[in-house]
Order: structure tokens, then C-alpha cells, then sequence
């Protein structure tokens, strides 16, 4: 996915998106339940326009969904991190008011925003 200028969430999720899965989260995807052990990683990157071509640039940030009841009781078993450009410095403060109160309006989907496609 790519999201432009004009998106309403542009500014927070501007760029080339890459999701990953594990298989426990691939399970999730297929069937709408994930379960404990399901980890998802949001690549987010700048796009490049050059040539007539777009391109991958410099990475904005990556976040993590780790899903844990145990762990991450309050956020619906799901815990959020986020390590901004290529950096391993963590910028997730409150995994409640930074994400979590966003991916709940995704409680359809079990919280996740992205979806399974062969």
C-alpha cells in the first residue's frame, strides 16, 4: 500500500507500507483470530518519485503487534512497539494512547488494520 498526500492519516502513515507475518499470525489473517504468539511488523517507508517510477526510500519507522493475553491484558492481549527510521530506539510510550486506542476501532478484525490476501 502506498498512502498519499490527501489521506486523512498521511501524516502519521505517509509512504510505502510492507506488512509481515509469522504463521501464527498468517493463521490469524485467515481465519480472524490470532492467537497468542502472532507477531505483525509494519515496514513504513518514504516514496520516491523519479523517472516515472516509485521507488523505496528511507525508512520512517517500523512497528511491532505482539500478542500476548498474559503480557498485554489491557490492550486486548496485543502489545505495540515502534522504533523510528533504522534506529533500535523504541518510541512507543504508552502502548495504550499511542496505538492501542486507534487499533481499537479495528475490533472487527481482532484490532489489526491489515488484512490476508493470497
Amino acid at each position: 500500500m502506498i498512502v498519499e498526500p490527501g489521506h486523512p492519516l498521511y501524516d502519521p502513515f505517509g509512504g510505502i507500507h510492507h506488512i509481515y507475518a509469522n504463521d501464527k499470525a498468517l493463521e490469524g489473517y485467515k481465519n480472524g483470530k490470532f492467537p497468542d504468539g502472532a507477531v505483525i511488523v509494519f515496514d513504513l517507508l518514504e516514496v520516491v518519485q523519479s523517472d516515472n517510477a516509485i521507488t523505496e526510500g528511507s525508512r520512517k519507522f517500523i512497528g511491532v503487534m505482539q500478542k500476548n493475553s498474559k503480557l498485554f491484558p489491557e490492550t486486548a492481549g496485543w502489545g505495540f512497539e515502534s522504533f523510528e527510521d533504522d534506529s533500535m530506539e523504541r518510541s512507543v510510550k504508552d502502548m495504550k494512547a499511542d496505538c492501542f486506542s486507534c487499533h481499537y476501532a479495528r475490533i472487527e478484525s481482532n484490532y489489526v488494520f491489515s488484512q490476508y490476501r493470497k
